[in-house]
């Protein structure tokens, strides 16, 4: 009599093995979209800190919010280059420890990957 189909263990070999290589297919996954967010956090910081720049060359002040820098950082069609952060960046800017005020960017609260920039006042 010829046995047709596969074997218990057959099977349960073919399931592991596929659960292997899914497994290494969504660590370089997760690992790759960890590393784009955090190259638009770090793109995000430095478009803050030239318009914050820019702002303060026009008005001999830096601003008060980061919203006061919101037209200094839009490309044509009205997109903001901010509607790109990654989910959980954190963008804070405010006075510093030393007075001075201080842009600080993560990319969520919490994390290792934190950007900052001091800015001296006169």
């Amino acid at each position: 009599m010829i046995k047709k189909g596969f074997t218990l263990i057959e099977l349960l070999v073919i399931v592991m093995l596929i659960g292997i290589i899914l497994s290494l297919g969504f660590i370089n996954y997760v690992s790759v979209v960890d590393n784009s967010n955090k190259t638009a956090v770090r793109s995000n910081h430095e478009v803050l800190v030239e318009a914050i720049l820019l702002y303060s060359v026009e008005h001999s002040q830096y601003p008060t919010t980061l919203a006061d820098v919101s037209k200094y950082f839009t490309v044509p069609y009205g997109k903001s280059t901010m509607d790109d952060s990654p989910k959980g960046a954190v963008y804070t800017w405010g006075p510093g420890i030393t007075g001075d005020y201080m842009l600080h960017s993560e990319l969520y609260k919490g994390s290792t990957l934190i950007y900052e920039v001091y800015f001296e006042t006169e």
